[in-house]
């Protein structure tokens, strides 16, 4: 991101860190999702969401307001 959209190495952790705050909200409802649903189609369901949800990145562009 540095190097391609010229983001600074702030704006570069800024965004990782705010993305990384998806971890703990996965995890407390994971274990709701799985007695609801089941293993199984929690696993393709995030295996179909996944793509949805990151391919965002490759629409942004260079600068700030990337």
């Amino acid at each position: 991101m540095v190097r391609e959209l010229g983001w600074s190495g702030l704006a570069t952790g800024l965004v990782f860190g705010v993305s990384m705050a998806g971890g703990p909200a996965a995890g407390a409802i994971a274990g709701p999702l799985t007695d609801r649903y089941g293993m199984p189609r929690v696993l393709l369901g995030a295996a179909f969401a996944y793509p949805l949800c990151s391919g965002s990145i490759g629409l942004v562009g260079p600068g700030v307001a990337g």
